[in-house]
């Protein structure tokens, strides 16, 4: 299956959750997709027409970088500043590199989902929001821990492109099993 056929997919399967003749696994409106992370600049080129074609039928919807996610999230974390690139560089040099994981896979994937959240708490039913660049997240914030923040939280319908070939699996490395939350739609690169 190549890019037609996946994308073919998920715009079928989310016009129809927005029109109500498909009604996604437990009702949960998330689609995850994965694909080949060597395939990242053509998905990202590809969930952008996605999201053109989803206005062109009239369905509100916005295409959202989680690499621009992490960014105001590590902001808000006083880990970055927004005038001063260096300061993640500073952070990093003041702990040591295993304190320094532990500390943002504690605390970022709460903050990724806030900022995730106020982005997406205005948007209704019929709309969708398209998670890009989830790869930037690897390896501090997982894509389950965000839709279970995320569920019952925000009405619109998600789509995460997700950089790996199988679902546990982020961009390819088996070392890192995400475990948990798979609640809503899965399609697979085939």
């Amino acid at each position: 299956m190549g890019w037609n056929e996946v994308i073919g997919e998920v715009e079928e399967r989310v016009v129809g959750t927005i029109e109500g003749t498909f009604r996604p696994l437990e009702g949960i409106p998330f689609f995850t997709i994965c694909y080949p992370p060597e395939e990242e600049r053509n998905a990202i080129k590809e969930f952008k027409h996605l999201s053109e074609r989803f206005v062109a039928k009239d369905i509100p919807s916005e295409v959202i970088s989680m690499k621009e996610v992490l960014r105001d999230a590590l902001i808000e974390l006083d880990v970055a500043n927004e005038s001063d690139e260096s300061a993640v560089v500073k952070f990093e040099r003041s702990k040591n590199r295993e304190e320094l994981k532990e500390d943002l896979s504690r605390y970022l994937p709460k903050q990724v989902a806030e900022v995730l959240s106020r982005k997406l708490k205005n948007k209704g039913r019929n709309s969708v929001a398209v998670l890009i660049r989830t790869g930037a997240l690897y390896p501090f914030v997982r894509t389950s821990s965000i839709r279970a923040k995320l569920e019952n939280k925000v009405k619109c319908v998600v789509i995460i492109a997700y950089p790996a070939n199988n679902i546990g699996e982020m961009l390819n490395d088996s070392s890192f099993k995400l475990g948990g939350y798979y609640r809503g739609e899965i399609i697979y690169w085939r």
